[in-house]
């Protein structure tokens, strides 16, 4: 769902991409705060770490609606539909959300850029972070 909803931002322009390395201690931070949230940047590069981040994918809600398929007028009746009228759903074997699938030596700070946003921060931290995760003895 996220490679098919950064996509849709590209082909309708709305995805900053920056690939300049930056720092997740304060630089990402600083960057999203220059555009409000309202703007989302995939950072391409960041310094120490293995992999890419994205940032205000959500803090447009014009944004969200068009990548829903909504308008602000009918957002809560299509929003109640869909909790009333679930779309009927596939539990695949295989798949793109499949691919790194990580059971052991699970540390957090080492595989992504947990940002620091301001000197007051007492320390990293995911604002609204969406991780998928099954414990391996308890499923």
């Amino acid at each position: 769902m996220l490679r098919y909803t950064l996509e849709r931002l590209e082909e309708k322009d709305q995805l900053l991409e920056l690939d300049k390395e930056v720092d997740y201690i304060y630089e990402m931070g600083g960057i999203l705060k220059h555009f409000h949230n309202l703007q989302p940047i995939l950072f391409n590069k960041i310094k120490n770490s293995p992999i890419r981040s994205i940032g205000g994918l959500f803090g447009n809600r014009e944004i969200i609606y068009d990548l829903l398929g909504v308008t602000r007028e009918d957002r809560n009746y299509r929003f109640m539909d869909a909790i009333v009228n679930p779309m009927p759903y596939k539990v695949i074997d295989y798949g793109p959300v499949k691919e790194n699938i990580i059971t052991r030596n699970i540390d957090l700070m080492k595989m992504m850029p947990i940002n620091k946003f301001n000197g007051r921060d007492s320390s990293t931290y995911i604002t609204a972070g969406v991780l998928v995760v099954k414990d391996p003895t308890t499923g």
